[in-house]
C-alpha cells in the first residue's frame, strides 16, 4: 500500500514508509518542550520597580509539549486506570530534559499516565527547561509566562533529517508539534513528516513568522487570535458587533488555507472558537460556560482533546466540540499538566 499524504483524514493506517511497517492502529506523537514550571498568582501584575505580596506558589510540570502529550493521555484514560495499563491512543513524547531533579520528575510523570518516553533525550550538563508564570487572578486567571528553553533548545534539525523517531517501528497516526524548540528543528521536521505522509497539527505558539512553503506540510493548523492575526498579517478586531467575526475569521482562514493547510482553527478564549477546512467549510462553537481560576494549559488542553478525537475517526466539527468542553475543565481549576481533565471526568 502506498503510504498516505497529508491530506488524508487522520487516524487512516499509515502504510509502509521509509521502510517503516504498517502501524496497526492509531497513535500520536508530540516533538516539543518539556519545562518546569514555577507559578505565581497575583491580586494584579505589578508594576515596574514595585513589590507586592502575591496569594500563592506552586511549582509543576508543563512545556507546551509535555502538556499537550499529558492532554492526549489523560483524556484518553480513567484516573483510576491501574498503572501499567494502556491509554486508548498509544502516546509517544519526543523531547529533551537536562540531567536534573526537573528532568527526572518529569520522564517519570510521564511515564505515570502511559505516555512512552523513550524519544527523550536527557542532555548532559543541561538544565531542564523552566517557565516562569504569573496568573493575575483579577483578570480571571491570565497569565504571562517567561521562557527560558534550556535543554530544550538542544534539539537540532540533522536528529530530524532522515526521517522521524519510529517508536514500535510505526511511524505516528498524527504528529503534534509547537514553536517552544528552535524554529529551523520545527521547520525540518514539518519537511520530513511531510515527505514520510505523517499528517501534522502544528500550534504555532508562541508564534514566529514561517515561510510559506512550510504551510502545505501543515494538516491542521490550531492557533489562538493572536498567533492568527500576527501569521496571517490581517488584525483582527473582536471587540465589536459579533456579527462581523466570522468574516473577518473566514478572510484570515482562508489566508492559511490558500497556503496548503487542511484544517484551522482558531481559539478566542471566551468568545469561543471558530474553523474551517479546505473540505468541509467551516463553524463557530461558542465557549462553554465556566468558573475560570487559571488559564495555564488551557490551549493544550484543547489540542490534546483535539487530536485525540481526530486519530479516534471523529470529524473536525466534532472534534473542536469535544476539546471545547475539555478546554473548560482545565481553566476551571490551577495548574498546568494537574488541570488536564481525565477521561471520567468528561
Amino acid at each position: 500500500m502506498a503510504s498516505p499524504t497529508v491530506g488524508m483524514p487522520v487516524g487512516t493506517p499509515l502504510g509502509t514508509s521509509v521502510g517503516s511497517p504498517q502501524t496497526p492502529s492509531p497513535s500520536i506523537m508530540v516533538i516539543g518542550s518539556l519545562n518546569a514550571d514555577l507559578v505565581t498568582y497575583t491580586p494584579r501584575i505589578p508594576a515596574g520597580g514595585e513589590t507586592m505580596a502575591a496569594n500563592a506558589f506552586r511549582t509543576g510540570l508543563g512545556g507546551k509539549g509535555a502538556n499537550q502529550a499529558v492532554a492526549c493521555a489523560k483524556i484518553g484514560r480513567r484516573r483510576d486506570a491501574p498503572e501499567g495499563s494502556s491509554n486508548a491512543v498509544p502516546v509517544y513524547m519526543v523531547g529533551a530534559v537536562g540531567d536534573d531533579v526537573y528532568g527526572q520528575t518529569m520522564t517519570s510523570s510521564l511515564t505515570s499516565v502511559g505516555i512512552d518516553v523513550s524519544g527523550i533525550a536527557v542532555r548532559k550538563g543541561q538544565s531542564t527547561g523552566v517557565a516562569v508564570i504569573i496568573v493575575d487572578e483579577a483578570a480571571g486567571g491570565e497569565n504571562r509566562i517567561m521562557l527560558s528553553s534550556e535543554a530544550n533548545g538542544t534539539l537540532t534539525p540533522d536528529e530530524y533529517a532522515t526521517s522521524l523517531p519510529t517508536p514500535g517501528g510505526h511511524l505516528p497516526s498524527l504528529l503534534l508539534l509547537q514553536l517552544e524548540i528552535p524554529l529551523p528543528t520545527v521547520l525540518q521536521i514539518l519537511e520530513t513528516a511531510h515527505r514520510q505522509g505523517v499528517p501534522v497539527l502544528l500550534n504555532a505558539a508562541p508564534a514566529q513568522t514561517l515561510p510559506d512553503a512550510s504551510y502545505k506540510c501543515i494538516t491542521h493548523l490550531v492557533v489562538n487570535e493572536t498567533e492568527a492575526s500576527f501569521l496571517s498579517g490581517t488584525t483582527l478586531d473582536l471587540s465589536g458587533d459579533d456579527t462581523q467575526w466570522d468574516a473577518q475569521l473566514a478572510r484570515v482562514a482562508g489566508h492559511f488555507l490558500a497556503l496548503g493547510v487542511q484544517h484551522v482553527v482558531i481559539t478566542l478564549g471566551g468568545a469561543g472558537v471558530y474553523h474551517a477546512s479546505a473540505s468541509s467549510g467551516s463553524g463557530h462553537v461558542a465557549a462553554v460556560k465556566t468558573s475560570v481560576v487559571d488559564t495555564t494549559a488551557a490551549g493544550d488542553t484543547f489540542i490534546g482533546a483535539y487530536a485525540l478525537a481526530l486519530v479516534q475517526g471523529q470529524s473536525t466539527a466534532a472534534a473542536v466540540q469535544a476539546a471545547n468542553r475539555a478546554a473548560a475543565i482545565t481553566v476551571s481549576r490551577r495548574g498546568a499538566q494537574e488541570s488536564i481533565p481525565w477521561l471520567d471526568e468528561l
